[in-house]
């Protein structure tokens, strides 16, 4: 990439949001006015000071609108004249080290999902995409055990995490070999306060004899 250049891709990539009718682009120290009388609540003379400003001082530059970015901790104004030059050196060494940035991305992201995937003893393969490491950060309230518990691996449509749905899994496997009907019942009954459903009995009532 050229010096004293940046894309429109890397610019909008950094747009924080909505600003005023000025703004003070802490890049270059420059204060940004939106040049027009029906831009907002203007004091008597403050748009005027500020146009009659921009004619003779650089740092003061009128606009048609006037919105804010953030970088490395600090604001700049969307289209201020300063950003090809200091925008660009963040773009340059970004695009330079690419590949590195990339591995260092993937790196990052595999540690934080294993880790929250660890809380949870799983051992599943996980993507490393920046949608894993959200939802490894993420939080989810199980409504069987009450706990807390990364979002990796919680039914949201039950609203289970893994280690109910496990149980609950072993329960139904357990309740569907189980030949003595107390035995089932008290199973069924484990099985209904984790919201699953009782498999059928597999033994034979008294009634239901097979002779």
């Amino acid at each position: 990439m050229a010096n004293n250049s940046v894309s429109d891709e890397f610019v909008e990539a950094f747009r924080a949001g909505i600003g005023g009718i000025r703004g003070k682009c802490q890049l270059c120290d420059r204060e940004c006015f939106e040049n027009d009388e029906g831009a907002g609540d203007w004091e008597v003379g403050e748009l005027e000071k500020l146009r009659e400003r921009a004619k003779i001082d650089e740092k003061f530059v009128a606009m048609d609108s006037v919105s804010l970015g953030r970088i490395d901790g600090k604001e700049f104004v969307m289209g201020c004249p300063c950003l090809p030059a200091n925008l660009g050196e963040y773009e340059s060494f970004i695009w330079n080290h690419r590949k590195q940035i990339a591995e260092y991305i993937r790196s990052r992201v595999k540690l934080i999902v294993e880790a929250a995937a660890e809380d949870e003893n799983s051992s599943d393969s996980l993507t490393d995409s920046l949608e894993q490491e959200e939802r490894a950060k993420a939080k989810a309230n199980c409504r069987y055990c009450n706990r807390v518990v990364p979002k990796i691996g919680f039914d949201e449509v039950e609203q289970r995490c893994r280690k109910c749905a496990e149980k609950l899994d072993a329960l139904c496997d357990r309740a569907s070999r189980e030949n003595d009907r107390p035995k089932y019942e008290s199973v069924c009954e484990e099985i209904r306060k984790l919201g699953g459903e009782s498999p059928s009995f597999s033994g034979y009532d008294d009634d239901n004899l097979p002779f």
